[in-house]
């Protein structure tokens, strides 16, 4: 069967639409609302912005949360509930199934083999409703564990409105969590009050206060912060950071697990960590993780002995420059490098070659060949492209004011004949003139306008062949 390309586009699209909309669904939504700052001083108001801002962007790891006790009752009510629901719909619908096949089949035996199955379904229905009631609305949930996404305007800059019941936040933009709050004055210091409301709770599960000089929010911010994340992933984490030098180096975790910046962890646990990196000599280290505090660790790795690298050319004499600086003719033996070096071989007559070498090559005879050299040497190629495209991009920028001058030219007799018939003016000679100055223009500035997107590609041509010789 051979399926419309077209077919399979809207398919794609209506699987990736599904997906997207049932990984919505699973999802609780976390929100952060302005907090209420007429307490104020009046000058740090807009901190009842900033702040929420601030411990938001500082949050944003927080992607999943472990319910509390009091959600896993309340999730598992609403699962109950729904399942009575469910089973009450499930028997009504069976009963309008029986009630159909005895009111319009006229077949006494179809009738009587359509009744019995639809009695057999209402039979079980009715048994599945006196389970859902017997078990009442204290089911169990499915799962402890809820994946977090943020409320979908935050992408737009808008934080909740201040102020008014969390509830009614929630229940308005249908919201699961809802971080709220007040900052006030206490003394010469600001106070900033931050709540974590539940909406399947129905209470804020978390609450802190912090204090800073009203010049220093930034401290609030950051002694909240860890206070913030453990409320919402509703348990203590750590977090695991590793800076290294050089800093390309690969770093994997225990069984060659890809390391991942920032990392969270729930269990205690001690991690090896394995870094390498071209030119440095490998390591490890053990990182021990607690619940409640970060783990930060800077390594640095040793570069390897660097050896003598020995360079030759064929035909041998040619200059070797390192970096720009002439070291010797080939064949000509380098000393170790620690880190990349350039090295370029010039011989008359033929093309330069540029080559890279690092601790990896130490020990190495690296060996090159020379082609014979193209019109001109390379400065006076690279001259050449130069030129060529401060030329071309001259020409085209002298076009530019032909071609603005043309359009407003004809732009000028378009209005002029239009002025002159929406007045009522009926001279066939005027008309004509004003008519032929008109598209007269009109050729003139199309013309200098090919000739501008002409001149134009020609230098991006050249741009491009300039770039070619740089490189």
């Amino acid at each position: 069967m051979v399926v419309h390309p077209r077919r399979l586009i809207l398919m794609a699209l209506a699987l990736a639409t599904a997906t997207w909309s049932l990984s919505a669904q699973a999802a609780k939504t976390v929100a952060w609302a302005e907090l209420d700052s007429s307490e104020a001083p009046a000058d740090y108001r807009s901190a009842g912005a900033s702040v929420p801002v601030l411990l938001m962007r500082a949050l944003s790891f927080a992607g999943e949360r472990l319910l509390s006790d009091a959600e896993l009752e309340s999730a598992g009510a609403l699962e109950g509930q729904a399942r009575i629901t469910a089973a009450r719909a499930a028997v009504a619908k069976a009963q309008r199934a029986r009630d159909i096949a005895a009111l319009t089949e006229t077949d006494p035996a179809k009738r009587a083999y359509d009744l019995a199955a639809a009695e057999k379904t209402l039979r079980q229905a009715r048994a599945d409703l006196e389970a859902a009631l017997n078990a009442g609305t204290d089911a169990e949930p499915q799962g402890s564990v809820v994946t977090l996404a943020p409320w979908a305007k935050h992408a737009t800059g808008v934080l909740v409105q201040a102020g008014g019941e969390p509830a009614a936040h929630c229940k308005e933009h249908s919201l699961d969590y809802l971080f709220h709050g007040s900052i006030r004055s206490s003394g010469r210091f600001l106070a900033v009050h931050i709540k974590l409301y539940s909406a399947a709770a129905g209470i804020d599960v978390w609450s802190a206060t912090e204090y800073a000089a009203p010049d220093d929010l930034a401290s609030a911010v950051d002694a909240l912060t860890r206070p913030a994340a453990t409320a919402i992933l509703g348990r203590p984490y750590a977090r695991l950071t590793v800076l290294a030098a050089p800093v390309e180096s690969r770093i994997t975790l225990d069984d060659h697990h890809a390391y991942q910046s920032g990392a969270i962890y729930y269990e205690a646990s001690a991690v090896n960590i394995e870094l390498s990196a071209p030119g440095y000599s490998s390591t490890s280290t053990l990182a021990s993780l607690e619940p409640g505090a970060d783990t930060f660790l800077a390594v640095e790795l040793e570069p390897l002995a660097a050896g003598p690298v020995l360079v030759t050319s064929d035909p041998p004499g040619a200059s070797i420059y390192v970096d720009g600086v002439l070291a010797g003719v080939t064949p000509l033996e380098l000393p170790g490098f620690d880190g990349e070096r350039v090295v370029r071989l010039t011989l008359p007559d033929s093309e330069d070659v540029q080559a890279r070498i690092g601790p990896e090559d130490s020990g190495d005879t690296l060996s090159f060949s020379f082609e014979p050299a193209s019109d001109g040497s390379f400065a006076q190629r690279f001259d050449q492209a130069k030129d060529d495209f401060y030329r071309s991009l001259g020409w085209f920028i002298l076009s530019l004011p032909v071609t603005t001058l043309s359009y407003g030219t004809f732009r000028s007799w378009y209005d002029a004949e239009n002025d002159a018939l929406s007045s009522g003016l009926s001279d066939p000679a005027t008309i004509q003139t004003l008519e032929t100055n008109y598209w007269t223009a009109q050729g003139v500035f199309w013309a200098s306008a090919a000739v501008s997107a002409g001149l134009a590609v020609n230098a991006v041509i050249k741009l491009i062949r300039y770039v070619d010789a740089a490189d």
